[in-house]
């Protein structure tokens, strides 16, 4: 059988037991418990909603992350400086004379409105090194800092550091959270810290 909504809540508000103060919390003798206006209740599941939707807004942008590191790290292991700069050079900031001189090339990553990553990658002037790059979130995730090189096995670092008395974004330590939680990720040593690796 379908029940109309509008017959449920005219039967529903002719019943002896449902009266006013019993819906805006005074014990119900018959059932032994408290009835409250739907109004209180809408607010816990308003905000559980939307927790809900930023768990799973930060959960995307660290799947998007994740991927756009790994297509980085592929990049630096296969192309060389020019064929690099000629993929992720942003159309509005080439690479200068000193930085092609010094192989590098500063590029920006924009998730959203309010969410950017700034990289850097570095090619080594001789035969002899690895290319490595360096990124930071900017934004919504300013403070998440990300480092690797284009060796195949190398690890991906992931950490927080804000310089003082800066505070960090309002998503950056969930950001954090969430990339450590993924394979091959893990948070910088005190080695590279102490080598200059990352700030």
């Amino acid at each position: 059988m379908i029940h109309d909504g509008r017959n449920l809540a005219d039967s529903a508000l002719r019943r002896p037991t449902a009266n006013f103060y019993q819906i805006n919390g005074s014990p119900c003798p018959d059932l032994g418990i408290k009835l409250y206006c739907l109004s209180a209740l809408s607010l816990p599941i308003e905000t559980r909603l939307f927790r809900l939707r930023h768990r799973t807004a930060i959960r995307k942008r660290a799947q998007q992350i994740a991927r756009m590191v790994t297509f980085i790290s592929y990049n630096l292991q296969t192309k060389d400086y020019d064929l690099f700069v000629a993929s992720f050079s942003n159309p509005w900031k080439k690479p200068d004379a000193s930085e092609r001189q010094a192989r590098q090339l500063c590029f920006q990553m924009r998730f959203s409105p309010t969410c950017w990553y700034d990289a850097v990658t570095q090619y080594p002037n001789g035969p002899v090194g690895t290319p490595y790059f360096y990124i930071r979130g900017g934004g919504d995730d300013w403070g998440v800092v990300i480092s690797g090189s284009a060796k195949a096995k190398h690890r991906i670092t992931v950490d927080l550091h804000v310089p003082e008395p800066s505070r960090p974004g309002p998503d950056a330590r969930a950001i954090v959270r969430t990339l450590l939680a993924m394979p091959g990720w893990s948070k910088a040593s005190d080695l590279e810290r102490v080598l200059g690796m990352v700030d």
